[in-house]
């Protein structure tokens, strides 16, 4: 429902990515949890 909202822009937070995935430099896991976390987006907001 938030992110269904049209005034919501965008969001973040640390639930999406574990720091120690940052620390480890595992930029592969990284962009694909991010790119999992942008298709739930997109669908929420009907796209």
């Amino acid at each position: 429902e938030f992110l269904a909202q049209p005034n919501v822009v965008c969001i973040g937070g640390s639930w999406m990515v574990p720091g120690n995935w940052v620390g480890d430099g595992d930029w592969t896991k990284i962009r694909e949890t991010s790119a999992k976390a942008a298709a739930i987006v997109r669908q929420a907001r009907g796209g």
